[in-house]
């Protein structure tokens, strides 16, 4: 009647949800590890620093949680999802450069560093 596979696949996925980190704790551990206010994340402020802490936020966001970049853009200060876009190829790009802190945020919430990739 069911086919087996699908199920499989279907109990993968409402694991993964079940598992998967809240937006306010990925907000939390890149604040943390980047040393920087969640105001000021929020903030339209294009401070170099800050744009890479909100980069990384976008970054983890679509890697460790199950939400849309429409999800994500509204959660964060009401932007567009076009924004967290452009934030998620930025932080793909400079990948190198931020591994070890993307690392420690997925380390903070619990997600297997593994998952942590280009």
């Amino acid at each position: 009647m069911y086919d087996a596979e699908a199920m499989a696949e279907v109990e993968e996925g409402a694991a993964f949800i079940a598992r998967a980190p809240k937006l306010m704790d990925v907000l939390n551990a890149v604040c943390a590890v980047y040393r920087v206010g969640k105001m000021d994340m929020m903030s339209l402020c294009r401070n170099a620093h800050l744009v890479e802490a909100r980069d990384a936020f976008y970054y983890c966001a679509r890697t460790f949680t199950p939400r849309t970049s429409t999800e994500i853009g509204v959660f964060f200060a009401d932007r567009d999802h076009s924004t967290v876009l452009a934030g998620v190829a930025r932080a793909k790009q400079r990948f190198a450069q931020h591994r070890e802190r993307l690392v420690e945020v997925a380390k903070r919430l619990g997600v297997a560093v593994d998952e942590v990739q280009q």
